[in-house]
């Protein structure tokens, strides 16, 4: 999940060519500033890595803008599960 930080005064992190922005398919904007994107699960150590390496006020620079971010699983029951598994199958 990510959501606006647009003040963060340190310089950014970039996201890795390749992983999901807001205009990936499976992005679903979740309030004007807040979205959640979406990553194979072999992606998740280096997820938490980069997460790791940022400072308190530093964003991440993801489809061209300053995030915060943190992650949570995809459950079974969450409305995205289904388009993920038709997508990936």
């Amino acid at each position: 999940m990510i959501w606006s930080f647009d003040y963060a005064p340190d310089q950014t992190l970039a996201w890795p060519d390749g992983w999901p922005g807001t205009d990936h398919p499976l992005a679903k904007q979740r309030h004007e500033d807040a979205w959640s994107l979406f990553l194979p699960g072999e992606r998740l150590n280096d997820l938490k890595a980069l997460l790791e390496k940022r400072a308190s006020n530093q964003a991440i620079r993801i489809s061209g803008k300053k995030w915060s971010a943190d992650w949570r699983p995809v459950y079974p029951g969450d409305d995205i599960w289904k388009r993920i598994r038709e997508l990936t199958r």
